[in-house]
């Protein structure tokens, strides 16, 4: 009996979350001007991003008259792991706005997340540039 009791608890010990599962539900932060906002993601790989009263992103959104749709990609066998955003415009599912990130999970409730607006991935972390890393707190757990 206490065989099968630790081959239980062993197995336990090796399933882990998915990365769709960890990073699910909505994360917030404040930037470095004390805005906040938040990323909610969806299992689905739709991402939706809020900053006050602003929502974009999702299954489906309108911006300057165009509807769109964002979603995230991750790359886990990276270091940090990749962590994209990709915005497809009037259903165009082959050629999406690219907005490259890194990421790393802190804890399982804390995300810290990098994005590259313009140019090449970010490779690391730069505590001094907090303009463009934020660290995203998980709601709700």
């Amino acid at each position: 009996m206490k065989y099968l009791l630790l081959a239980a608890l062993l197995s336990l010990a090796g399933c882990s979350k998915s990365i769709d599962d960890k990073l699910a539900g909505e994360w917030t932060a404040t930037d470095d001007t004390g805005d906040h906002g938040s990323m909610i993601f969806e299992k689905d790989h739709h991402v939706t991003l809020t900053m006050g009263n602003t929502v974009v992103g999702g299954a489906s959104f309108e911006a300057n008259g165009k509807k769109g749709e964002c979603k995230y990609e991750v790359d886990e066998s990276k270091t940090p792991m990749w962590l994209d955003l990709l915005v497809y415009v009037d259903g165009s599912k082959t050629e999406p706005t690219r907005l490259k990130g890194i990421a790393r999970f802190v804890t399982d409730t804390k995300l810290q997340y990098r994005l590259s607006l313009v140019g090449d991935r970010d490779t690391t972390f730069d505590a001094a540039d907090a303009k463009n890393t934020l660290l995203l707190e998980k709601r709700g757990e």
